[in-house]
Formats: structure tokens, sequence, C-alpha cells
């Protein structure tokens, strides 16, 4: 018996495919059972012959995967599907919310994507930018060995408008994260510019650097593992503020704001990372985010291990806040189902280049480049099938 507890969070779509295909293929040569504990629905129906949904510690519905996915037989199971980015057709900014179907037992009203004009104000622009890293060759330097260079990212540039999203998709490696860290300064470009408020910040100083950062903030992959387990939500709300020489605005009154912006009452205040949700603990990373109230959130995979019905909230959120502040985002995932609704643009990226770039409706109805074809391809889930799942599998 394999216990495989979710696998393919944080996966891109095309390596969560190779990964499905792996167990299959294990299963069947070893004859070993597969218990698959995940959020992620579109996975159950790709690689599961039957289904356990659960919810505060009972089961509330079980069988075959295609009767569970075509004639749920709870309300809470009809409500978790409908809650799916991947099962709405049409593109929205506004995604149904657990709460939301079963106080009203209706569909969601379509919100269309918002028009980012042109000539809109950038929030940053990236020109040219290259990266590369080091390593020792086979034999060690001090063997009279040498150091190889590794191309990280090659030659990129677009820009982010003021209130825009910027989808920055492609598999693990792709560079996506190298680019993140050169845009918070954690990493030395070796040639482009990284421009914000006009001023290009490859090379600038440490006082420079610290200035463009209040300007810029970042949502980590891993919302608990980024809140220290020691210091309580409400200081670490308000940290941002201290390390940037605003004690006097550090204040608990301005950590209420900040999580009721959020969606968190004052009872989450005195609470520590282990006593929140992943939900809850995203929410709190959000509101640190905006605790210097930036004009840019970097959200690195900010949906990665959460249930479609939490990625809802927190993407309904992300969209809420953009339309209140003028937050312009650059949205870091291998979610496409998430990309398609909330994403205004997309650059998609491969072994550090840039290698398709467009209007997300654009992208979807008609991309370009096989690489980016794939990617769509392999976050599309259909209604399972066991017969034909087995023999593609």
């Amino acid at each position: 018996m394999l216990l495989a507890d979710e696998p393919t969070t944080a996966l891109d779509s095309t390596l969560e495919v190779e990964i499905l295909n792996l167990l299959r293929r294990l299963q069947n040569e070893t004859g070993c059972g597969i218990v698959f504990v995940t959020h992620h629905l579109g996975v159950v129906a790709s690689l599961c012959d039957e289904v356990l949904v659960m919810k505060d510690g009972a089961v509330r519905d079980s069988g075959v995967v295609r009767r569970v996915f075509t004639q749920p037989q709870d309300n809470y199971t009809k409500a978790l599907l409908r809650c799916d980015p991947a099962r709405i057709t049409e593109p929205t900014r506004r995604l149904p919310t657990m709460a939301d179907v079963l106080e009203t037992g209706t569909k969601e009203k379509i919100d269309p994507p918002r028009r980012i004009m042109a000539d809109t104000a950038p929030a940053l622009k990236i020109n040219n930018l290259s990266v590369k890293f080091t390593r020792s060759g086979i034999v060690p330097t001090v063997l009279g060995g040498w150091l190889e260079e590794i191309p990280a990212v090659q030659n990129v540039s677009f820009v982010i408008r003021q209130s825009e999203t910027l989808a920055l998709i492609g598999e693990s490696g792709s560079g996506k994260t190298t680019i993140a860290r050169s845009i918070m300064g954690l990493i030395q470009p070796d040639n482009g510019q990284i421009v914000l408020d006009e001023q290009d910040m490859v090379g600038a100083n440490a006082g420079d650097w610290h200035t463009a950062r209040a300007k810029v903030a970042m949502m980590f992959q891993d919302p608990a593992g980024s809140l220290s387990p020691r210091v309580s939500i409400a200081k670490q709300v308000i940290e941002p503020l201290i390390v940037h020489g605003r004690k006097f605005e550090a204040t608990r009154e301005r950590a209420l704001e900040l999580l009721e912006l959020v969606g968190l009452d004052a009872s989450f205040a005195d609470r520590y990372p282990h006593e929140l949700s992943g939900g809850q603990a995203r929410r709190a990373g959000v509101a640190r985010a905006l605790a210097l109230s930036p004009k840019l959130v970097i959200a690195d995979e900010p949906t990665a291990g959460l249930d479609v019905s939490i990625q809802g909230e927190v993407l309904n959120l992300l969209n809420s806040l953009q339309d209140q502040m003028g937050l312009s985002i650059l949205l870091i995932t291998h979610n496409m189902s998430v990309v398609r609704h909330v994403a205004d643009r997309i650059i998609v990226m491969l072994k550090g280049q840039v290698v398709e770039s467009g209007a997300t409706a654009h992208l979807f109805e008609n991309a370009q480049q096989d690489y980016t074809r794939a990617l769509i391809a392999a976050s599309h889930h259909p209604i399972p099938n066991q017969d034909i799942q087995k023999n593609e599998m």
C-alpha cells in the first residue's frame, strides 16, 4: 500500500501528468494499492478508481469516481465540484466559494475580466534581464577544475501595468522564481534592467533597495512556513513597518485594520500560525504583504495546497484588494485553471526564456507554441471515465 499525500502540490501541469503516469505504471507493475490524499479534483479524475469525500472527520460521499463526480449524493460534494475553477467554463474574476454555494444553492454571477489599457502607467518594467548561476564541474576547482555557468534567465523583457495581473507560467526550473527574487533584490542580475518608479534597480545601492522594497511585497508559496511560530499574527502583520523604520505606525490598531482588510476578525490578532488553517495563514500573509501599501505584489503559488473553495476565497480577496488599492500583481503559478480566470496577461517561460506571451483569453484559445498548448492541455480534466482512463494511463 502506497500512501501518497499531496504528491502533485505546486507541480506544473506537465510534470503532474508525468507523476500520475509514473504512479499508474508502478501500480501495474507491483500490484500495490494507492491511497491518494489531495485537494486536486482533476488528479482524482485522472488517477483514482474510487473516492471518499470528507468533511470535519466524516465521510460525506463515496463511490466510483465517475459516479461521485457526475451524480454526487451530498450537498457538500456538489458544492465542492461547483467551486473547482477547472469546471467553470466561462472566465470570471469572482470564483465561487463553498459558503456562497451552500448558502445560495445557485451558481455565481459571472464577473467578466477587466480591460487594462495599453497606456496605463507601468508599475514595473523588465528589460533584457539575464541571470546566470555557477557551479563546480566534475573536477573541483581546488584540483584544477573550473566553474560552470548555468543560464537561469535569458534576455527576459515584460511590463506590468497599474492594477494589472500578469501571470508568469512555465514548468519547474523555467526561471520564474529567479525573476521574482531579482525583482526583490535577492539576486543580482548579470544584465538588464529592473525599473521601479522610473528607477533602474540593477546595481542600485542598499539605500535605494531599502526604499524600493517598500513598494514591492512578496507572498510566499508556503504561507504557514513563512510565518514565525513564536510570534503572534498581529506582530507579524506589522513587522514590515518596523523594518522600514515606521514604528509609530506599527500599532495594534493598524494590525487589526490589516487583518480586517483580508477578512480576519480581531480574534486572530493574538493567535499563532499553528492555530490557523491554510486559508487563514494565506490571508495573514496577504495582510503582512499589504502593510506598507505596496504598488506591486509578487504572489508565488498563492493557491498551492489549498482546496478549491479556499482557492476561490484567496483569489477573490486579491481581486477585491486590487480593485480597492490599484495593486499590480505578478502571479507565479502552475495552476492554469486559476490563471485562466484571474490573469489579464500571460508570459510563458521555458528554460529561462520567454517563448510566448499575450492576453489570457487569446493564449488559451490560440496558443502558437507547442509548449504552451501542452501546458493548457495538461490542465484539462474531463469528467472521468474509468475504462478510458486506465487504457490511456
